[in-house]
């Protein structure tokens, strides 16, 4: 049964575990990222949540409470890593390595996956509604780390350019 759930597996999800995985991979080490990259992530699993959402008014009640719950998780992942991060000499935000991005992608990647097989051999409306939870919740999760990350990223861009035309003497 395992084998065969794997090989049904679109390869657009092969393709999508890849990417998570090889970016999370890289968070482990410190790195270095253009601001505007870090909008991937939320659209990526808001692209996810929605394909698995129908427009009920209950499930987008959930979805949006899911979403909001999401942002205290990502507070919880990321809030440490943001304000140790700095503008690197090519105008990026430089991160130091951490475990988190990658455990927070590999969790998502799998309930989803796990989520999206229940939902195929078993109609029962929970796993719909589980779903669109725990996209909400990793939605939130990353909206949050890119909001943060783009504030900060303009807090030390202006604090930048004020020491570059006012220097310190």
């Amino acid at each position: 049964m395992l084998s065969s759930i794997i090989s049904h597996t679109p390869f657009w999800v092969w393709l999508i575990f890849y990417y998570l995985l090889r970016t999370g991979y890289t968070a482990l080490s410190d790195y270095s990222v253009k601001p505007e990259r870090l909008i991937l992530l939320p659209v990526l699993f808001l692209f996810l949540s929605m394909d698995s959402m129908s427009a009920e008014p209950v499930m987008i009640f959930l979805w949006l409470v899911a979403i909001l719950l999401g942002l205290s998780v990502g507070y919880v992942f990321f809030s440490a890593q943001i304000k140790k991060c700095y503008l690197d000499s090519e105008n990026q935000l430089y991160f130091s390595g951490s475990p988190n991005l990658l455990i927070l992608m590999m969790a998502s990647f799998f309930i989803h996956y796990v989520l999206a097989v229940m939902s195929s051999i078993s109609s029962l409306p929970v796993w719909g509604l589980l779903s669109v939870f725990m996209s909400g919740l990793i939605s939130g999760a990353f909206g949050y780390r890119a909001i943060q990350s783009f504030r900060y990223y303009r807090y030390l861009s202006s604090v930048s350019r004020r020491d570059t035309v006012f220097p310190d003497k």
